[in-house]
């Protein structure tokens, strides 16, 4: 009880919904959901997206629940609690840090909404733009550092003031009073929208399915969708979960947040694409519909002065919710790993997040270095969002997933779901034979087979295999071969064995370390290559030493061996790369 105290707990299961759905309801409902339903054809995706949610979603978000509540702890430290002295805690971490990396490239685009609540007001009532301008004034928007670095620090500011104020008093009460205005200013919207002559175009594009229409780019796109918009890999919901009491009842909230998230994202669309039709735009604008399209739409639409500022205050508040959540993940980290005063974590995490964001707020054009990374030649802007919402993200929720599923066993997990809903084993849904199937045995086989299986899809997907193959192929043969050498040298050099487990991660931990932070050493006029390849000697210590548990006397042979090895493995990987 005394944790519990210490951490923080929710006052009640209202005020864990409107928190957990705050965190899942984000720009990925109001602004990516509408846009990719645009350009995958309407309805049949909107379809398929919701059955992603349900089947799933819900399965991955009940299961993170399950770990925060059981272990009352963050990712790291619940993970370490349940498989003590196992490389698994380093799921968790990736979690955490998943958290800051979204949080940093997040609060760009959650700055642009503050600036676009300002502007909207502005060309509706003071200063009008020229329809055919939007385009152009949203690009000098961002490339404007001034006013792009002002509202992101503004966000980041109120971000960390929520946070700042703990579970009961931050988070909560603050989520009980922005997702009722949100649902009302969205309710609104469709009230405005649906309205319009011509809008039933736009409604029987968005509700009447051709589901001739699905194929596998429509169906991965839904499930990136609903693994993206519901806040899953990021050690979210496991953080949320660990502030939950053990007479609530987990699944009747996992699935309420699902289907609040599912209803704000399909609301996002109603509102948008009547309008759309009615005023003679094309749905598949891509991802400037909100910030380029639907400033023209507001102002064509009657009332569009009014509407177009509520929509961009709809889009703030949802933005809001979710960087509350990611900077919880760190900041509940650092409180109960290193012992942190709650104000002293959200100062500093929420500060260094900011850094961060600035950089990548510079990427967007402003900074031709950090635009055009050396060697990647991608922003830092993108790299951040390649990193952590394409990859780290689906493996977090994959490796999750075989945790519970393989790891720590349903045996145990189902144990906890049981705590303020018993009839989660005993309610029979159907009989096959002589078999009751249970709410829990769906869940473990959806847990346990089809969600890796659809994750591990999702993963696949993302690599672009048939574009990419020669590049994946030749990083995996490096990863192979350096993991394989390194274990040699251990061997041929340490007496004491290794478990290859470990082992294989070293590659793995150190590839994403220098993918977040390798880009700034490259900026270093003319030793940056050297400074990155420093670190990377470093990173290798560091694991060796506290990760691989190698002794100090005989580190420096295998990292000297090693650092050879690699240094002439690269080489050949690089040369092969480039000449694809």
């Amino acid at each position: 009880m005394e944790q519990q105290e210490t951490r923080g707990v929710w006052s009640s299961k209202l005020g864990f919904i409107l928190a957990a759905a705050g965190s899942a309801v984000g720009l990925g409902n109001i602004w990516r959901f509408p846009y990719l339903t645009g350009m995958n054809g309407g309805a049949a995706f909107v379809v398929i997206y919701l059955i992603f949610v349900f089947l799933l979603g819900f399965p991955i978000m009940l299961n993170e629940l399950i770990v925060g509540r059981r272990t009352q702890r963050n990712p790291v430290g619940a993970l370490e609690n349940l498989a003590p002295a196992t490389p698994w805690k380093l799921v968790g971490g990736l979690g955490v840090l998943t958290g800051f990396g979204i949080l940093a490239f997040y609060s760009v685009i959650a700055g642009w909404t503050l600036g676009y609540i300002v502007k909207s007001i502005e060309w509706g009532w003071f200063n009008p733009v020229e329809i055919d301008k939007i385009e152009t004034a949203f690009n000098e928007f961002i490339n404007s550092p001034g006013q792009v670095i002002v509202y992101l620090i503004i966000f980041m500011f109120l971000t960390m003031t929520v946070v700042y104020g703990g579970v009961k008093n931050g988070i909560e009460r603050w989520n009980k009073i922005l997702m009722p205005i949100l649902i009302g200013v969205l309710i609104l919207m469709i009230i405005r929208s649906v309205t319009l002559p011509g809008a039933l175009d736009g409604i029987s594009f968005y509700l009447k399915p051709d589901f001739s229409k699905i194929n596998n780019r429509i169906l991965i796109a839904a499930l990136s969708q609903a693994f993206f918009s519901l806040s899953l890999g990021m050690g979210a919901m496991v953080t949320y979960g660990s502030y939950l009491s053990k007479k609530d009842n987990m699944i009747n909230s996992a699935l309420i947040v699902c289907s609040f998230d599912a209803l704000v994202a399909f609301l996002a669309g109603m509102a948008i694409f009547p309008a759309l039709f009615a005023l003679g735009m094309e749905p598949t604008q891509g991802p400037h519909l909100v910030f380029v399209v639907l400033p023209k739409i507001f102002m064509k639409m009657p009332a569009g002065t009014i509407v177009g500022p509520l929509f961009f205050i709809l889009l703030m508040i949802a933005a809001l919710t979710s960087t509350v959540s990611l900077l919880e993940v760190v900041v509940a980290y650092f409180i109960d790993e290193k012992g942190w005063k709650r104000h002293t974590a959200v100062i500093i995490i929420g500060l260094s997040c900011t850094l961060f964001s600035i950089l990548a707020a510079l990427s967007m054009g402003i900074s031709p270095h950090l635009t055009h990374l050396p060697l990647i030649q991608m922003g830092f802007f993108d790299v951040l969002d390649k990193t952590f919402s394409t990859y780290s993200l689906t493996i977090g929720a994959f490796l999750l997933a075989l945790f519970v599923g393989w790891r720590w066993g349903l045996k145990s997990a189902i144990e906890e779901a049981k705590l303020g809903n018993e009839s989660f084993t005993e309610k029979t849904i159907f009989q096959i034979f002589s078999q009751k199937i249970t709410i829990a045995s769906i869940w473990s086989i959806l847990l346990k087979y089809i969600a890796p299986i659809a994750i591990f899809i999702l993963i696949l997907d993302s690599l672009k295999p048939r574009e990419h193959y020669h590049v994946i192929g030749y990083f995996a043969a490096f990863f192979v071969i350096e993991t394989i050498v390194l274990w040699a040298i251990i061997k041929w050099l340490k007496s004491e064995p290794v478990p290859l487990g470990r082992i294989v991660l070293v590659p793995i931990i150190r590839l994403l370390v220098l993918f977040i932070l390798g880009p700034l050493l490259i900026l270093i006029p003319y030793l940056g290559y050297f400074f990155t390849f420093a670190f990377a000697i470093i990173i290798n210590y560091i694991l060796m030493l506290y990760f691989l548990k190698i002794s100090k006397t005989r580190i420096w042979n295998i990292l000297t061996v090693f650092t050879v090895f690699e240094f002439l493995a690269l080489i050949i990987l690089l040369y092969f790369v480039f000449q694809i």
